[in-house]
């Protein structure tokens, strides 16, 4: 049955663990995908579903403590919070798109089980887009013969939010993946339009042009991730960067800390 969301959902991310490699650079494709979002109240044929005052704020109060759970890495109680709050609440596609989270980042992935909450979620908020994220990831998850069907889910999820940063990111590593570098730049050069002061889509644009021999381009990208904290794998690909253009005192003086005054 239909479920629409009377206000959006609000997400907020971290780190866990899913990742696709290529080349010799693995961090340049993981996707740090474990969604955290605000919890949203639902209509079912016209009349709202709720457990009554007590009940709605126990179950958000469930789901807030799963969020700082999973964010700082418990994920066996991240779910059973989430099971709280949806056995509270299990109209809220919210609940069901975090608990797929932590059953496929957690330690032992359970996609089948992540697969039908994020089924679930889908099936109560269809205009969803992190619900469809969230089986994008379930499927980019699984064997290869999926993967067609996980892109088709992310660029889904992409139309119903086409603002969103991280479904922009997450396109652009996918299309990467699938050696559509053109696609790839295109989608990843959105994300950090989106979100300037993220070092993570400035790296990941920087490595996809230096994949396309755009040199002097993933250079200026990779230098301004590095100028905002990001990973030792992006000061790494600088330093190839740059010693590929023949900048060998460049490439020396990467990562080191200036001279004390």
């Amino acid at each position: 049955s239909a479920c629409i969301s009377k206000h959006r959902a609000l997400g907020s991310f971290s780190s866990c663990g899913m990742s696709w490699n290529f080349s010799r650079w693995p961090s340049f494709c993981s996707v740090s995908l474990c969604l955290a979002i605000s919890p949203t109240r639902c209509t079912e044929r016209g009349a709202e579903v709720s457990a009554g005052p007590q009940g709605e704020d126990l179950a958000a109060e469930h789901f807030h403590h799963g969020n700082r759970l999973l964010q700082s890495g418990n994920y066996a109680a991240a779910e059973a919070e989430y099971r709280a709050a949806a056995s509270i609440r299990p109209s809220d596609p919210a609940f069901h798109v975090n608990l797929a989270a932590v059953l496929l980042h957690g330690e032992a992935a359970r996609s089948a089980e992540a697969e039908f909450a994020s089924r679930t979620a889908i099936s109560l908020q269809p205009s969803m887009a992190r619900a469809h994220y969230s089986l994008a990831q379930v499927l980019m998850h699984g064997s290869s013969n999926r993967h067609k069907e996980g892109y088709r889910r992310l660029a889904r999820a992409l139309a119903l939010e086409p603002s969103d940063p991280d479904l922009c990111l997450g396109m652009g590593r996918i299309a990467l993946q699938q050696g559509k570098l053109d696609s790839a730049v295109e989608h990843l050069h959105q994300a950090v339009m989106l979100r300037p002061s993220h070092a993570q889509s400035r790296d990941q644009l920087g490595y996809t042009l230096s994949k396309m021999e755009r040199l002097e381009e993933s250079r200026v990208w990779l230098e301004s991730a590095v100028e905002r904290g990001s990973t030792y794998n992006a000061v790494a690909k600088l330093i190839e960067v740059l010693l590929w253009q023949g900048d060998t005192g460049e490439a020396r003086g990467v990562g080191r800390p200036p001279p004390s005054v």
